[in-house]
């Protein structure tokens, strides 16, 4: 439950086995007191800021990470449009050679893969028996003109199941293109 509480939308409880017994009980405290304690029949909260103070916070995590890779190679791109202007689950920045050098904590959620596991290994490893040979050409042709550009590709879990990647892949520049960064989700 705890890994799934910035998904949820509302959480209701409802209290109304004990709301008798609680009133009671308030009767008694408001007697001896002169406080009221009304029970409890719901309790409705909604988390749709928390959900968008949760994107924020990792939208910024993220950022202050690739910032960090920025600095290290020079690279002009502006990281926060990109991250701010497309919707994804998982990033993955490889080099030219197309070895994983960072992952975020979503591409772990999305793949069941550790981001440990797949450092400096090539994202084929996540590609199996139902990823198109035409799908890869795509990608290597697409690639080569040094442009942004989008492509799905059926990827597969740690568990084994298939999936279809959306791929949205900036190449990463300082005077030439030294990286990639690909924003992966899983296409609707």
């Amino acid at each position: 439950m705890k890994t799934a509480n910035h998904q949820m939308l509302s959480y209701d409880i409802f209290c109304n086995q004990h709301a008798d017994a609680l009133q009671t009980d308030n009767k008694d405290a408001a007697r001896n007191t002169g406080t009221v304690i009304a029970p409890l029949k719901s309790w409705d909260i909604h988390c749709e800021q928390l959900q968008r103070l949760y994107a924020n916070l990792s939208l910024t995590k993220e950022l202050g990470e690739l910032n960090l890779l920025a600095g290290k190679f020079g690279w002009k791109n502006d990281l926060y449009t990109i991250l701010n202007s497309q919707h994804y689950e998982a990033l993955v920045v490889t080099t030219l050679d197309k070895h994983i050098l960072w992952v975020n904590q979503g591409f772990t959620t999305m793949t069941g893969y550790s981001k440990k596991f797949a450092l400096h290994k090539k994202p084929s490893f996540l590609q199996g028996r139902k990823t198109s040979d035409s799908e890869r050409q795509k990608i290597r042709k697409k690639l080569a003109l040094q442009q942004p550009f989008k492509q799905v590709l059926t990827n597969y879990k740690k568990d084994g199941t298939p999936y279809a990647c959306e791929l949205h892949i900036f190449p990463l520049y300082n005077d030439t293109t030294t990286h990639y960064l690909a924003l992966e989700r899983i296409a609707s």
